[in-house]
């Protein structure tokens, strides 16, 4: 069974009616279901764009500055659209956002927010601000915090998705090699 799988995976049927223009279609490529319409592109049509990609090191966030955050393990990234812990759409739909960052040992007072960022600029951000003598989201000073956020953002083909995230710690925190981002195509 598993020959026949792979003997049938690599062979193309297409159904087709119309013509030009006015075309529509379905096929499977090599195992995956594919529509067009108008005479387009062929697109997947079952295949969801989905991407899941982690940071299990360290890194250094200095005080007062807004920092891309880095993702270098890629586990999902069916469509091959994330590089450089960059993604980039490639073509225009909605995606849900989700992503969750631990800084270490912020003070008293102090404020983490995590950005995610469309294009090169802050489309939406979560702010944490920490008061140990409220006990305002932390009861002890100098502790780990995780900041979580979770979006949808309308892209474009083209259109970047990138994760900052900002403290005022007063020097450098790290973050604790446990973020991850996950984008999904809806």
């Amino acid at each position: 069974m598993g020959l026949l799988n792979n003997i049938l995976g690599t062979i193309q049927t297409t159904f087709s009616i119309g013509k030009g223009t006015d075309e529509v279609g379905i096929r499977t490529n090599s195992g995956i279901l594919q529509g067009r319409n108008n005479g387009g592109s062929w697109e997947n049509i079952l295949r969801t764009s989905s991407v899941f990609v982690r940071n299990t090191s360290t890194q250094s966030i200095s005080s007062g500055v807004l920092t891309k955050v880095t993702f270098p393990i890629e586990i999902i990234d069916n469509e091959s659209e994330f590089s450089n812990s960059t993604y980039t759409a490639n073509k225009t739909k909605t995606v849900i956002v989700s992503s969750s960052i631990i800084l270490s040992q912020i003070r008293n007072g102090g404020r983490l927010e995590l950005h995610i960022y469309k294009n090169g600029s802050s489309l939406v951000n979560v702010n944490n601000f920490f008061n140990t003598t409220t006990g305002l989201l932390v009861s002890v000073p100098n502790s780990d915090i995780c900041s979580s956020i979770c979006f949808p953002v309308d892209l474009n083909q083209g259109d970047t998705i990138e994760i900052y995230c900002f403290h005022n710690h007063g020097s450098s925190r790290n973050l604790s090699g446990n973020q991850f981002l996950a984008i999904r195509h809806i």
